[in-house]
């Protein structure tokens, strides 16, 4: 059984898509139509189909603009809009955090909840309460850096329920382009496709009845706030210090003539020295991939590729060695 979820962002590029897009629509107002001309929600589609055991059927709304904005308005038409689809889960990595829109939200989540829609909803990443999130009748997200992908901790007492992992991974996107995804976003997507899963052995199952089967299989149920702000540093201190192989000196040529050929003033000394990642912009990451990749031969599988692995030139150089 494929299970279906609808996409509330700023459209999908279907060929660029894990997942089966059946349809869409658009609400901003540039056109009608539901094409991405920003990343986010493709971005937000092939994470839900990454985690997903069965293609997921998508329907994607485009309620945000290329400059991921909207109005309330805009999100509520697409809310009321989806009770018209025979289709229960809604992907929301979306928020705002005026508190008078609570009052114009509540109405439809409750609508919604009522009709046995999901609503998997994302809190804002800087910690603050967002709606529709703290709606009674949402299934709220924040976001930490937690060990698995598929990590999550559950608290159906909470006003943000979940806290699930954020950390960045490589995801298609836009114009046949792999980008770092990460945050409230991605920890709200990743939270999407386990619920899918639950929902393709039990299709019938009832909100309170998912609340608890997420909690029953959630690595924590309590915790504190100071819990998730600890939760919330990447720890790059640990990593494997690897000698002087020949990869390993491969790779250093190879980010030195990068950065070199974008006229980035970074010496050998600091190659050395620095921490890789302070050293890249989020278009970085894939574009050195693909320079390893043809000046090396090997051929590396982009998708879920972990942020981590370029903390410094001896994790990439270990990620490479193992692909």
């Amino acid at each position: 059984m494929n299970p279906d979820v609808i996409i509330i962002d700023t459209g999908i590029v279907q060929e660029n898509s894990i997942g089966n897009v059946i349809g869409g629509m658009g609400l901003t107002d540039e056109d009608s139509d539901f094409e991405d001309d920003n990343g986010h929600g493709t971005q937000c589609a092939n994470i839900i189909a990454q985690m997903c055991e069965a293609q997921p059927n998508i329907f994607a709304i485009k309620a945000l603009n290329q400059n991921m904005e909207s109005s309330l308005d805009t999100l509520i038409e697409a809310l009321e809009y989806t009770r018209k689809l025979n289709i229960r889960t809604i992907n929301l990595s979306l928020t705002t955090i005026k508190k008078k829109s609570r009052s114009r939200l509540q109405p439809i989540i409750h609508k919604l909840k009522s009709e046995g829609k999901i609503i998997i909803s994302s809190a804002p990443n800087q910690g603050y309460l967002g709606y529709p999130a703290a709606c009674d009748g949402a299934i709220g997200i924040n976001g930490a850096i937690l060990q698995g992908n598929s990590d999550y901790w559950y608290n159906k007492s909470k006003v943000i329920q979940c806290i699930a992992n954020k950390t960045p991974n490589l995801v298609k996107s836009i114009s046949d382009s792999y980008k770092m995804f990460g945050g409230t976003s991605k920890a709200t997507a990743t939270v999407t496709g386990i619920v899918l899963n639950i929902l393709i052995k039990k299709p019938d199952l009832k909100y309170e009845e998912l609340e608890v089967l997420l909690q029953t299989f959630a690595e924590r149920k309590l915790w504190k706030t100071n819990d998730v702000i600890g939760a919330n540093t990447f720890n790059f201190d640990s990593v494997e210090v690897l000698g002087q192989s020949k990869l390993n000196n491969e790779i250093k040529e190879i980010l030195f003539s990068y950065f070199k050929k974008r006229d980035r003033d970074i010496t050998a000394e600091q190659l050395a020295s620095t921490k890789l990642i302070d050293l890249l912009y989020p278009n970085d990451f894939f574009e050195i991939l693909k320079e390893i990749e043809a000046i090396t031969g090997v051929s590396i599988n982009y998708n879920g590729v972990d942020y981590r692995v370029f903390s410094s030139i001896s994790t990439l150089t270990k990620f490479i060695e193992h692909t």
